[in-house]
């Protein structure tokens, strides 16, 4: 192995004997070496396979502003993910993961840390939760501190977004979906309404409501209306509970300002009932 870039002590990008250009990971494998030295194989704990000009350019412009640690655990997550699901990803993902888990170490290490709230991730997506899990174990063998478990879900999302086999309304409308819960997240925050250990439950029924809701949008929402005793109730709880009916009018403006999204008179009721719950 020829050395074409050394990277740190423990980290260097070779070109093999068969012309394969790599990186390559070991125990003070780089230390005091030079580009054209040579690296002996048995030295090398681990290597990743630079497979096209894409990932060379990739890795080129992560080095500029990512610590190496975080690109070599996005390299081994993704190969490992890979190789043990048989799955196929764009190549950006290297970038994005590594990107991702460099701000994402930062906010645990300041206290910043907030979950990613997606209802029912695990019934839709069993596969890349499964592959998420080793990721998190593969991350938390690698860094410190250690990742939470919620984690799971950020890495899911990642791999969802960057499979090759997904058509592109479906990566387009994961995506909408996505930005829809975080708006809602945010919508509750900012009227101090926010996940602890206390309302977890409550909590994240809510947004699993909001996946069901979501989902209603192609169905025909005719049949989604309100039974006369449904009406009764919610003209109840419009006057017994005038903060959570307010809350819930203003998400369901929101929806459908921001998204475009049919928000019927039931709709808002169980809103309000969730947000009830939780204030």
């Amino acid at each position: 192995m020829i050395i074409q870039q050394v990277l740190n002590n423990n980290c260097a990008i070779v070109k093999s004997h068969e012309q394969e250009e790599l990186i390559v990971t070991g125990k003070g494998i780089a230390f005091k070496k030079k580009k054209g030295d040579t690296l002996e194989r048995q030295l090398v704990e681990k290597i990743f396979r630079l497979e096209n000009e894409n990932m060379k350019q990739n890795l080129t412009f992560l080095i500029k502003d990512v610590p190496i640690k975080y690109i070599l655990t996005s390299f081994e997550v993704v190969s490992t993910v890979q190789k043990h699901f048989n799955l196929t990803f764009q190549d950006y993902l290297y970038v994005t993961l590594a990107d991702h888990l460099n701000a994402a170490q930062h906010r645990i290490e300041n206290n910043l840390w907030q979950e990613t709230v997606i209802p029912d991730m695990q019934s839709h997506y069993p596969l890349e939760m499964e592959a998420a899990e080793l990721g998190l174990k593969i991350i938390n063998q690698n860094l410190a501190p250690s990742f939470p478990q919620s984690e799971v879900v950020s890495l899911a999302l990642h791999f969802l977004n960057a499979k090759l086999d997904v058509n592109t309304t479906q990566i387009e409308d994961n995506a909408r979906f996505i930005r829809i819960i975080n708006f809602v997240n945010q919508f509750l925050n900012d009227h101090q309404i926010v996940r602890t250990q206390r309302n977890h439950y409550h909590y994240d029924r809510f947004f699993t409501h909001m996946s069901y809701f979501y989902e209603s949008q192609n169905a025909n929402k005719d049949e989604n209306q309100l039974s006369s005793i449904d009406v009764a109730i919610f003209s109840g709880l419009k006057q017994s509970h005038p903060v959570s009916y307010k809350l819930a009018s203003e998400l369901a403006e929101a929806l459908e300002s921001q998204f475009h999204l049919t928000v019927l008179e039931t709709d808002k009721y169980h809103f309000q009932l969730h947000i009830e719950r939780l204030i």
